[in-house]
C-alpha cells in the first residue's frame, strides 16, 4: 500500500522502518544481504573483528554475527553510523561481542586486523574527496585474505540506458510510493548523493590497493551493484 504523507528525504524520518523502506526502495536488496551473510562464512575468522560500514539498524550485521558465532566464538562485530536515530534499534542487542557506534567513517580508526568488511550504499553519500582515503584504511585493515563487500548506486556512461533502467526502477517504486514522494526523494538526494560509473569504483578499489583480479561483481539490480574484493 502506498504511504500518504510527503516529507523531505531524511534517513532519520524512516529509521523506525528502515529495513522496509530499502527494501521497498531498491528491488533485490534482501538478497543483496544474503548473499553478504552467506560469504561472510569463508572469511570471517577467530580474533579479527567483522565491520559493518553505515550500518543503520544493524540487522545484516547480527545475522552476519549469527551465521559464525559457534564457528568463531572470539570474533568482534562492531557496526557504525553517522545516523543517531538508528541507536533505538541497536538497545535491543544483547551479544557480548557485537557493539553498535555512532562513528563518521571518514576520521573512524579502523580496527585490525578485520576479516570481513561490508560497506552497502555508503560510500556514495561521502565526499568523494574523502572516498580513497576511507578504502584505504579499509584495505589497510583487512588481514591479507580478509574481504570487503561493498555495494554503490552506479550511473551509466550511456544517458540512454542511464535513463532505461532509471524507468524501471521508478515503476519498481510505485508499488510502494506515491509518484510525488519518488520525485521528491529523487530531488532530495541528488544534493547528498555523488555517484560514480562502475569504472570508478573499480578504480577505486584497485588504486587502494586491492588486486583487480580479487573484484568480482556479485549482485546487480537496474543501478545498483555489489562487488567482494578480497585483499
Amino acid at each position: 500500500m502506498k504511504s500518504q504523507n510527503v516529507m523531505r528525504f531524511s534517513f532519520a524520518n524512516f529509521s523506525s522502518n528502515f529495513d522496509r523502506h530499502i527494501r521497498e526502495s531498491i528491488r533485490g536488496f534482501d538478497y543483496l544481504v544474503q548473499d553478504c551473510i552467506g560469504i561472510s562464512e569463508k572469511f570471517v575468522k577467530d580474533d579479527t573483528t567483522v565491520l559493518d560500514i553505515g550500518c543503520s539498524t544493524g540487522y545484516s550485521l547480527q545475522m552476519i554475527r549469527n551465521k559464525n558465532h559457534f564457528r568463531c566464538p572470539k570474533t568482534s562485530y562492531i557496526g557504525i553510523d553517522i545516523e543517531q536515530k538508528f541507536e533505538q534499534h541497536w538497545r535491543k542487542s544483547t551479544e557480548y561481542n557485537l557493539i553498535f557506534l555512532i562513528e563518521d567513517v571518514v576520521i573512524y580508526d579502523f580496527p585490525y586486523p578485520s576479516s570481513f568488511i561490508t560497506s552497502l550504499f555508503t560510500l556514495q553519500f561521502i565526499q568523494e574527496r574523502d572516498r580513497y582515503d576511507v578504502i584505504k584504511k579499509i584495505f589497510d585493515s583487512l588481514e591479507p585474505g580478509g574481504a570487503l563487500i561493498i555495494a554503490e548506486k552506479i550511473k551509466s556512461n550511456n544517458s540512454d540506458i542511464e535513463n532505461l533502467i532509471s524507468k524501471q526502477h521508478f515503476d519498481f517504486k510505485r508499488q510502494y510510493f506515491t509518484d510525488e514522494e519518488i520525485n521528491q526523494k529523487t530531488a532530495d538526494l541528488k544534493s547528498l548523493m555523488h555517484l560514480w560509473t562502475e569504472d570508478n569504483v573499480l578504480e577505486m578499489l584497485t588504486e587502494c590497493g586491492f588486486n583487480r583480479a580479487n573484484i568480482q561483481c556479485i549482485w546487480r539490480m537496474h543501478n545498483f551493484v555489489g562487488w567482494v574484493a578480497i585483499r
